[in-house]
Protein backbone atom coordinates (compact mmCIF):
# COMPACT_ATOMS: atom_id res chain seq x y z
CA UNK A 1 0.00 0.00 0.00
CA UNK A 2 2.92 2.57 0.86
CA UNK A 3 4.70 1.43 -2.28
CA UNK A 4 1.60 2.76 -4.34
CA UNK A 5 0.93 5.55 -2.51
CA UNK A 6 4.61 6.32 -2.80
CA UNK A 7 4.12 5.60 -7.00
CA UNK A 8 1.30 7.79 -7.31
CA UNK A 9 2.81 10.74 -5.72
CA UNK A 10 5.92 10.21 -7.66
CA UNK A 11 3.60 10.34 -10.89
CA UNK A 12 2.06 13.39 -10.32
CA UNK A 13 5.43 15.34 -9.64
CA UNK A 14 6.73 14.67 -12.35
CA UNK A 15 3.20 15.65 -14.41
CA UNK A 16 3.81 18.67 -12.35
CA UNK A 17 7.12 18.93 -13.27
CA UNK A 18 6.35 18.57 -17.21
CA UNK A 19 3.64 21.52 -16.63
CA UNK A 20 6.16 23.40 -15.72
CA UNK A 21 8.55 23.36 -17.95
CA UNK A 22 6.13 23.30 -20.97
CA UNK A 23 4.84 26.43 -19.17
CA UNK A 24 8.12 27.88 -19.62
CA UNK A 25 8.28 27.51 -23.63
CA UNK A 26 6.46 29.55 -26.06
CA UNK A 27 3.32 28.15 -27.42
CA UNK A 28 4.19 24.54 -29.23
CA UNK A 29 1.69 26.08 -32.70
CA UNK A 30 4.01 29.70 -32.79
CA UNK A 31 7.57 27.20 -32.33
CA UNK A 32 6.37 25.20 -35.02
CA UNK A 33 5.37 27.76 -37.30
CA UNK A 34 9.24 29.84 -36.41
CA UNK A 35 10.94 25.83 -36.80
CA UNK A 36 9.06 25.51 -40.37
CA UNK A 37 8.74 29.29 -41.13
CA UNK A 38 11.46 29.30 -44.15
CA UNK A 39 9.40 26.65 -45.68
CA UNK A 40 6.29 28.31 -45.55
CA UNK A 41 6.53 32.05 -45.68
CA UNK A 42 5.16 32.70 -48.83
CA UNK A 43 2.43 30.04 -49.02
CA UNK A 44 -1.22 30.98 -49.03
CA UNK A 45 -2.75 27.60 -49.80
CA UNK A 46 -4.13 25.73 -46.65
CA UNK A 47 -3.48 22.19 -47.67
CA UNK A 48 0.16 22.97 -49.05
CA UNK A 49 0.72 24.43 -45.69
CA UNK A 50 -0.63 22.15 -43.89
CA UNK A 51 1.15 19.45 -45.88
CA UNK A 52 4.83 21.13 -45.32
CA UNK A 53 4.07 21.39 -41.48
CA UNK A 54 3.24 18.11 -41.31
CA UNK A 55 6.66 17.12 -42.30
CA UNK A 56 7.81 19.39 -40.48
CA UNK A 57 6.18 17.85 -37.42
CA UNK A 58 7.56 14.54 -38.21
CA UNK A 59 10.91 15.71 -38.99
CA UNK A 60 10.75 17.73 -35.60
CA UNK A 61 9.64 14.37 -33.62
CA UNK A 62 12.43 12.42 -35.82
CA UNK A 63 15.65 15.14 -34.61
CA UNK A 64 16.19 13.00 -32.12
CA UNK A 65 17.35 9.52 -33.46
CA UNK A 66 20.34 9.18 -35.32
CA UNK A 67 18.73 7.75 -38.50
CA UNK A 68 15.96 10.59 -38.06
CA UNK A 69 16.23 11.37 -42.10
CA UNK A 70 15.39 7.70 -42.97
CA UNK A 71 12.55 7.29 -40.45
CA UNK A 72 11.10 10.22 -41.79
CA UNK A 73 11.37 9.01 -45.51
CA UNK A 74 10.37 6.19 -44.58
CA UNK A 75 6.92 7.39 -43.15
CA UNK A 76 6.89 10.12 -46.12
CA UNK A 77 6.94 7.56 -49.21
CA UNK A 78 3.79 5.67 -47.65
CA UNK A 79 2.28 8.92 -49.59
CA UNK A 80 4.18 10.69 -51.88
CA UNK A 81 7.13 10.19 -54.20
CA UNK A 82 10.57 11.00 -52.18
CA UNK A 83 12.86 13.17 -55.03
CA UNK A 84 15.83 15.04 -53.92
CA UNK A 85 13.93 18.20 -53.16
CA UNK A 86 12.11 16.47 -50.76
CA UNK A 87 15.45 14.85 -49.38
CA UNK A 88 17.00 18.62 -49.20
CA UNK A 89 13.37 19.46 -47.06
CA UNK A 90 14.07 17.38 -44.53
CA UNK A 91 17.78 17.20 -43.86
CA UNK A 92 17.17 21.20 -43.32
CA UNK A 93 14.19 20.45 -40.71
CA UNK A 94 16.52 18.02 -38.83
CA UNK A 95 19.36 19.99 -38.68
CA UNK A 96 17.26 23.25 -37.77
CA UNK A 97 15.32 21.36 -34.97
CA UNK A 98 19.10 19.69 -33.89
CA UNK A 99 21.16 23.30 -33.77
CA UNK A 100 17.88 26.00 -33.02
CA UNK A 101 15.48 23.98 -31.33
CA UNK A 102 17.37 21.35 -29.18
CA UNK A 103 16.61 22.81 -25.99
CA UNK A 104 12.41 21.93 -26.85
CA UNK A 105 12.04 18.54 -25.15
CA UNK A 106 8.11 18.80 -26.67
CA UNK A 107 6.75 16.19 -29.36
CA UNK A 108 4.08 16.71 -31.64
CA UNK A 109 1.00 14.54 -31.42
CA UNK A 110 -1.53 16.39 -33.40
CA UNK A 111 -1.71 19.10 -35.76
CA UNK A 112 -4.85 21.51 -37.33
CA UNK A 113 -4.19 23.67 -39.91
CA UNK A 114 -7.59 26.08 -40.89
CA UNK A 115 -7.82 29.18 -42.78
CA UNK A 116 -8.13 32.08 -40.63
CA UNK A 117 -11.98 34.07 -39.91
CA UNK A 118 -10.19 37.16 -42.14
CA UNK A 119 -9.58 35.01 -45.14
CA UNK A 120 -5.87 36.09 -44.82
CA UNK A 121 -4.18 33.34 -43.21
CA UNK A 122 -4.12 30.02 -41.28
CA UNK A 123 -4.98 29.22 -38.04
CA UNK A 124 -2.38 26.35 -36.62
CA UNK A 125 -3.54 24.26 -33.36
CA UNK A 126 -0.99 21.94 -32.25
CA UNK A 127 -1.25 18.93 -29.16
CA UNK A 128 2.08 17.71 -28.01
CA UNK A 129 3.35 15.65 -24.70
CA UNK A 130 6.76 16.01 -23.09
CA UNK A 131 8.23 11.83 -22.77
Amino acid sequence: MKREKRAARNARRRSFDEMNRAAALPKMSDTLLEYARFVIENMSDVTNIHGLLSVASLCWNAAECDDAEQLVENKLAERIEIHAGIRGLISGLILRKRSRFAHDPRLIRSLSVVPNAAGDGVDVDVAYYIP
